[in-house]
């Protein structure tokens, strides 16, 4: 079985919740984060360590201080060697009727109105989108991890 080209496991998205921590292979074709200037570079663990990202609820508290990134999950390129790949995934989320207000600086505006979770993640889907419209991550800037 071949992949179409630009097929991808899981497409562009940010995750609605705090927090995922994730253990996955290092295997080529795994998960992807978007750069600010636009590129995509594949995540790599440490050696013994996990991959944690920050989701859209901890972007609105934190009111961007700390940045929901986009992420993918690509497949291998072609003639890369198959191999079985493992992959942990917690996420945490919030209850779904948890306020997802601002905690701003002093001085500092709130960037995103209040909102329950239940209610942002209402809107996300109805938007039909998980990373381009909208939402914590497209608002901020994202982080420069080059």
């Amino acid at each position: 079985m071949h992949a179409v080209p630009g097929q991808r496991r899981a497409g562009e998205h940010t995750d609605y919740g705090s927090l995922t921590i994730l253990r996955v292979d290092n295997l080529p074709g795994g998960l992807q984060v978007k750069l600010r200037h636009g590129d995509w570079v594949d995540v790599i663990r440490p050696k013994g360590g996990f991959i944690c990202n920050i989701g859209d609820a901890m972007a609105r508290w934190t009111n961007d201080r700390w940045v929901s990134t986009l992420h993918r999950v690509g497949v291998p390129p072609a003639g890369a060697p198959t191999e079985d790949r493992i992959s942990i995934v917690f996420f945490h989320n919030p209850n779904y009727d948890a306020e997802i207000n601002c905690i701003t600086r002093p001085g500092e505006a709130a960037k995103y109105p209040y909102k329950t979770l239940d209610s942002y993640y209402l809107d996300k889907l109805m938007r039909g989108s998980f990373g381009k419209e909208g939402f914590a991550s497209n608002q901020a800037q994202q982080p420069d991890r080059t």
